[in-house]
């Protein structure tokens, strides 16, 4: 038999289709072996690969997974037959999808769209994941894959994959376990971690980073804030919140920040509430002096409130954007609403673009 033979493929079919399936195993393990040695050269080894190449198309799921088996670490294997491989069911896929290097990134990335868990998982394990795959798994990834990624030392996760991960499993301390043990983590993970973990995993968090005590007590002082605003947006009538507002402020816990971080979240009876307790205005006058288009009013209550002057130009661009939002779409997503605030209030100190609420109060913190 001949490669260059004209009715090679022909001799081909007819030789394998007297086989039975046992010796187009056998037999697949066999040229795959020879595919991948060293030892066959030239025609030889011209011959072994269009043999493989019947073979990858084998009716048997038995052949094609024994071809599988034996070329998922050769790195000579032409990228068609790994993707063909790769693309195939999950005992054949598999291995390929885990071990085969001839895979490019993008070709991860467009099987991932589709893949089920058993395919992502057997991506998430493969070594020297780049960033830009494992970002997809932090997207789409089902908990095994995203487990099986944090898992693998030598795998590359971005702060936007930290981010996708921390936001999907905000509850899941097992992941968040593995987040800790990662060997590098960017400072907005370590940030985003501290507001989410259990006390023993942020213990030892701030042990493995030494961060410095200046950001811990920030980090912390903003988790206590963000607990707060929780237990506070709970409270619905404005009688509850002004109750709120007055026990907050006897115990020196009605901070600007605090206040700040309610009306990005769209609770401006919280923030009428909390500036008429501070300043000792009435809250109808409060809401009048809020509501004045030449921004005089605002001023003028900031000022008697005696609130910080570096945040005065948070307020007021989160007062702007939620009047403009309100009458362009008083319906609008309310993520989308706040996201787009934030994203204004940014723009005013010169921070990075799409920063979340926590990331944005904790920076604006007093130091």
């Amino acid at each position: 038999m001949h490669y260059r033979d004209p009715e090679i493929k022909d001799r081909i079919e007819n030789l394998f289709s007297t086989m039975t399936v046992a010796s187009r195993v056998a037999t697949a393990e066999t040229v795959a072996l020879d595919y991948i040695s060293e030892t066959v050269e030239g025609e030889d080894f011209k011959l072994a690969e269009l043999l493989l190449k019947y073979l990858v198309s084998d009716v048997e799921v038995e052949v094609r997974e024994a071809v599988a088996e034996q070329v998922k670490h050769y790195p000579g294997l032409p990228r068609d037959l790994a993707l063909q491989l790769a693309m195939d069911i999950d005992c054949v896929s598999i291995p390929v999808l885990q071990f085969c290097h001839v895979l490019t990134e993008s070709d991860l990335i467009e099987i991932l769209t589709s893949a089920g868990d058993a395919r992502q998982v057997a991506i998430a394990k493969r070594e020297r994941l780049s960033a830009s795959v494992t970002e997809r798994i932090s997207e789409i990834g089902c908990y095994a894959a995203i487990y099986c990624c944090l898992e693998n030392t030598t795998s590359e996760v971005s702060e936007a994959g930290y981010k996708h991960i921390l936001i999907r499993y905000a509850d899941e301390t097992e992941i968040h376990e593995r987040v800790v043990n990662r060997p590098h983590l960017p400072e907005a993970t370590i940030s985003h971690l501290s507001r989410i973990v259990t006390d023993h995993l942020r213990e030892e968090l701030f042990k493995k980073y030494d961060v410095p005590e200046d950001i811990t007590l920030r980090i912390l002082a903003n988790a206590r804030e963000q607990a707060l605003a929780q237990t506070v947006e709970g409270r619905i009538s404005l009688v509850e919140k002004q109750k709120i507002t007055r026990q907050l402020d006897a115990d020196g816990r009605l901070t600007a920040t605090l206040m700040l971080r309610t009306l990005i979240q769209g609770d401006f009876t919280f923030f009428t509430a909390g500036i008429s307790q501070v300043s000792g205005i009435s809250i109808k006058r409060v809401a009048a002096l809020v509501s004045d288009k030449g921004g005089l009013g605002l001023k003028r209550l900031y000022e008697k409130a005696n609130l910080p002057p570096y945040l005065y130009p948070a307020f007021k661009i989160t007062l702007v954007e939620l009047a403009k939002i309100k009458s362009r779409n008083p319906r609008a997503n309310l993520n989308n609403r706040e996201q787009s605030t934030i994203n204004s209030i940014a723009k005013i100190y010169n921070y990075e673009e799409n920063l979340t609420l926590e990331a944005i109060m904790e920076k604006l913190l007093p130091f």
